[in-house]
């Protein structure tokens, strides 16, 4: 089998890790198959799902009770059960921007990237966009949290990748340290 029309209906993943590569809105490939009209991956029970969104961004998702873990969209499919995402283009090396949802997000960055709602996120844009949400947890910093001169933005260094979080609402920063720009800011305790 080369392809199927799910027609709008729910891909679902085997007990092993599979590998979803995102190609267009609804589509992807995954076990050599050429899937369309794609609403929902289940990725199923393996313990390294992956979605490849081919320098797609990739949202968070949350619902009426928070965010919800292991589970993003990317080009109009959602997926669930995910423990990996990779937002770079194989071709170009472009990278996706990873974007958070309207819940309390938790995000740690790591050697490779950053771990949002138990999705290991790597190859991404070193800017993340919070999408305004809730408070969000971010825990993972080399050094400090740094405000940056610009409302709702705060920067953070892993490795030699400096991120700049946009959007932010409110941070939990873990007992991170805050750090203020060089010019006059104002903190309301």
């Amino acid at each position: 089998m080369n392809g199927a029309n799910l027609a709008n209906g729910t891909l679902v993943g085997t007990e092993v890790d599979d590998t979803f590569e995102v190609t267009g809105n609804n589509a992807l490939k995954s076990a050599e198959i050429n899937f369309s009209n794609v609403s929902t991956v289940n990725a199923g029970a393996g313990n390294n799902d992956t979605v490849n969104t081919e320098g797609k961004n990739a949202s968070l998702l949350s619902n009426a009770v928070g965010s919800i873990a292991n589970a993003l969209e990317s080009m109009l499919i959602t997926f669930t059960s995910v423990e990996t995402a990779d937002l770079s283009n194989s071709d170009t090396g472009a990278k996706g921007t990873l974007i958070g949802s309207a819940g309390n997000d938790t995000l740690a960055l790591t050697d490779t990237g950053v771990t949002a709602n138990g999705i290991g996120v790597s190859n991404l844009s070193s800017t993340i966009d919070l999408n305004s949400g809730g408070t969000d947890t971010l825990t993972g910093s080399d050094n400090n949290w740094n405000l940056n001169g610009s409302n709702n933005q705060l920067e953070a260094d892993k490795g030699t990748t400096t991120y700049t979080f946009t959007n932010v609402n409110g941070a939990d920063l873990a007992n991170g340290t805050l750090v203020g720009t060089e010019v006059d800011d104002t903190f309301e305790v």
